[in-house]
């Protein structure tokens, strides 16, 4: 796990770096000490946690707009606000911040904010599907993921998102996947069936996409989404 520390103030940083030091040792730390610093970086992705404080010295782009602006290009980092103030309440909205740590912060309130901060991030892993794009490790979120197609040596993840291709092959993506949630319908492809509007001769997507159904297992397919609506439907889910 990756965690940068944007501090100006020298022993709020060192204090932060020693407590995650301490509780994660095998993590990696970066240190920051303006927002312009660390946008410059090219963060997006890169971490798992930003500490950001609110205010930095001198002028510029302060704490909290570099967090909004962290936020737009990275949905998944958990971001706290490390603060004197707590009027910041639009700000840690528009930013999705997780926490304020309220300067003078001690060792057990930032050892307790840590530790919530990670258990945000392995809950987040344990709904997300890992995979190396482009030579970086990245989690994707399953509830985005409407279906994977598979082709050569890569597999192509169609999200809500947009489409984008990962060194794998779909077996491996399978095995990581919840079922009866994803389910194998072709060779080639394995569906979401919350993204599924119908079943034809192939599956019918909300957006209109179709997902191929392999002519052998067409009618247990039907059969297992005809369950799975039902599993829905008893449930009160919409």
């Amino acid at each position: 796990m990756r965690i940068a520390i944007c501090e100006d103030s020298r022993d709020d940083a060192l204090m932060l770096a020693g407590i995650v030091g301490y509780a994660y040792p095998a993590h990696e730390i970066s240190f920051f000490s303006s927002g312009e610093e660390f946008l410059a970086s090219s963060p997006y992705g890169k971490y798992q946690i930003v500490f950001m404080d609110v205010y930095f010295g001198g002028c510029g782009k302060n704490g909290a707009e570099a967090a909004i602006t962290l936020r737009g290009g990275d949905p998944r980092v958990v971001i706290v606000f490390t603060t004197t103030s707590r009027d910041h309440a639009l700000d840690a909205f528009r930013s999705k911040a997780s926490a304020y740590l309220t300067k003078p912060f001690t060792r057990e309130e930032a050892l307790a904010t840590l530790k919530d901060a990670v258990s945000a991030i392995e809950l987040m892993r344990r709904d997300s599907l890992a995979l190396t794009i482009q030579r970086k490790r990245v989690q994707v979120p399953l509830a985005d993921i409407m279906y994977v197609e598979s082709e050569g040596k890569y597999c192509h993840i169609h999200s809500a998102e947009g489409t984008f291709s990962a060194l794998s092959t779909l077996d491996s993506i399978e095995r990581e996947l919840p079922s009866p949630r994803f389910l194998r319908c072709h060779k080639s492809y394995i569906v979401n069936l919350e993204y599924v509007s119908a079943i034809k001769t192939d599956f019918v997507l909300k957006n209109g996409e179709r997902v191929l159904v392999r002519r052998r297992f067409s009618r247990e397919c039907a059969d297992i989404y005809k369950r799975w609506l039902l599993g829905r439907t008893e449930t009160g889910r919409p």
